[in-house]
């Protein structure tokens, strides 16, 4: 028979169970587990969009994108990329009037977290992002240059 302690102890350790359970479970929601179509190597639906660079958020080899419309500090122009579930690839650099330029390329996914850019028309060198972070408010990669083909 339990005694009135021993409810006790097994209502604590009841408790701390959940709250372990709890905090697993809200970790992995706040992860972006959707994936593009399997053509498209699993890549996270949350990353096809508009990412504006946010230069005050970059440290060592880490570059930080936030969603176009992110509330970041005023800046003379930002450069951004945008993926397309299509394949197709927009570097947005900055124009000689501070805005957006746009140079079209093409993505292709060598794995889950590795996405070759390539740009046709050579107004850029090609290079290779390797994702870090996915969510739907951050786009953090490494960035590594390519040889050109």
């Amino acid at each position: 028979m339990l005694t009135c302690g021993d409810h006790h102890a097994l209502y604590r350790k009841g408790v701390r169970a959940a709250i372990i359970v709890i905090a697993t479970f809200a970790s992995y929601a706040t992860m972006d587990t959707t994936f593009a179509s399997p053509e498209k190597m699993s890549l996270p639906n949350s990353i096809f969009k508009r990412w504006v660079l946010s230069r005050e958020e970059v440290t060592g080899e880490n570059i930080v994108y936030r969603p176009a419309g992110y509330p970041l500090p005023r800046a003379r122009g930002r450069e951004g990329i945008e993926f397309r579930d299509s394949g197709e690839f927009i570097h947005y650099i900055i124009g000689p009037t501070d805005r957006s330029q746009a140079v079209t390329g093409e993505w292709k996914a060598s794995d889950f977290k590795i996405i070759d850019v390539n740009f046709p028309n050579k107004k850029l060198s090609p290079y290779r992002l390797t994702i870090v972070e996915c969510s739907d408010t951050v786009l953090l990669v490494k960035k590594d240059q390519l040889r050109p083909d």
